[in-house]
């Protein structure tokens, strides 16, 4: 028990440090993304009024948090903090941060309807992520580079929505834990609260986010 509590401990102060640097990161979080379509001699062509290199940084670090396989995956950080934080208030306000998680992972029935198996959230993510922008899955990339460019656009338009609201998960836990360690209701052994921060105790290991 002692190690998993120390692995979670861990896991918090890499979170916390991966939200510092996703906020520093120039791509625009507060601005509304724009999507429009034009018709000409050439076909359909759309545009998103964001910088592509930006945006893609941005996706190399807030990759972390979507991906199941990564330590940083948000549904069970949530889940393994709920009983650590001893304040109701808190623990309502951590309930409403799962049910905004698992509304972003809902399918609308246009996106399924359109593509398919690919309109499913968590299969639109992995083709976008790793397909259409990382190249890192020679599977997803195939499928990619099957796609007509309308297609491919909608589903950067459609995953830039499920960015906004993971987001906005985002936000609300490390909020969560702060508030938790500024009031000293957050019991996860090696974590300490100072000068506004949450971070590893003195007799732990460094953590690198």
């Amino acid at each position: 028990m002692a190690e998993v509590s120390a692995a979670l401990g861990h896991r918090v102060v890499m979170f916390m440090r991966l939200y510092d640097r996703l906020r520093d990161e120039p791509y625009p979080k507060d601005t509304v993304i724009e999507w429009s379509m034009s018709v000409g001699r050439d076909g359909a062509k759309t545009d998103i009024n964001t910088d592509p290199t930006e945006w893609k940084s941005y996706l190399v670090l807030f990759r972390q948090l979507i991906s199941p396989r990564d330590s940083l995956y948000l549904a069970p950080l949530r889940r393994d903090l709920g009983p650590c934080i001893k304040h109701h208030e808190l623990r309502r306000r951590l309930a409403c941060a799962r049910r905004a998680w698992l509304d972003a992972h809902k399918p609308s029935f246009p996106a399924v309807l359109t593509l398919g198996e690919y309109g499913y959230p968590k299969k639109m993510n992995r083709l976008y992520l790793y397909g259409g922008l990382f190249h890192s899955d020679p599977k997803m990339s195939e499928v990619w580079a099957r796609l007509d460019p309308g297609t491919q656009k909608t589903i950067e338009w459609a995953f830039r929505n499920y960015e906004g609201k993971v987001r906005q998960v985002v936000v609300n836990l490390r909020s969560i834990v702060n508030e938790s360690g500024e009031k000293g209701v957050l019991d996860v052994p090696g974590l300490t609260h100072r000068a506004g921060r949450i971070d590893a105790g003195p007799d732990d290991s460094p953590v690198r986010a």
